[in-house]
């Protein structure tokens, strides 16, 4: 990996992070960087046996649980909150992170778009998901293959980008995918 992904830290807190997971929590010039080098890491390394790499770029705090259960009350309704609440285990302290087998699922799946609609993601779209990823462009809630997801959208001068992130209870906050519209 290269050195933006260096400096990442090994651990949040009292948490020490696994081997090949770092956190770029408050540098968004290094969370760039370390994002093109995941890119580049998973373009290189396309073996299943490769060694997992991960970047946390955001712990949830409070003020991001609040915002988020705003937007579950908005879509489910007050009474239904706190059922959707325990659907979405959305809890302060998660992780939200992107890995290697994420960067592998785009550049095979969505680096050349067939959608009708749809526009290729580039690497430049990659480095904008940390701030895509924000209660306030909170588009759905949707299960897929049986796992609470979150599906986020937010509009630039040309196109969509759509970002997907999955509540795991032991990971976090994991994206799956993205893809950008027209």
């Amino acid at each position: 990996m290269g050195p933006s992904f260096e400096k990442g830290l090994r651990t949040v807190g009292r948490r020490r992070l696994p081997d090949g997971v770092v956190a770029i929590l408050d540098d968004h010039e290094t969370l760039r960087a370390a994002i093109r080098e995941l890119h580049a890491y998973a373009i290189q390394n396309r073996s299943r046996s490769r060694q997992r790499r991960a970047i946390i770029f955001r712990v949830v705090n409070a003020g991001e649980r609040q915002a988020f259960l705003a937007k579950l009350s908005q879509f489910f309704g007050p009474k239904n909150l706190s059922i959707q609440e325990s659907i979405y285990g959305f809890e302060v302290g998660h992780f939200h992170f992107v890995d290697d087998s994420f960067m592998s699922h785009v550049t095979s799946r969505h680096s050349i778009e067939t959608v009708p609609g749809h526009v290729a993601v580039t690497v430049d779209d990659l480095v904008c998901i940390p701030e895509i990823v924000n209660p306030k462009w909170i588009v759905n809630f949707r299960f897929i293959k049986k796992m609470p997801r979150i599906i986020y959208e937010r509009r630039y001068d040309r196109s969509t980008i759509v970002v997907v992130q999955e509540i795991q209870a032991n990971a976090g906050l994991s994206v799956k995918t993205i893809y950008k519209k027209k």
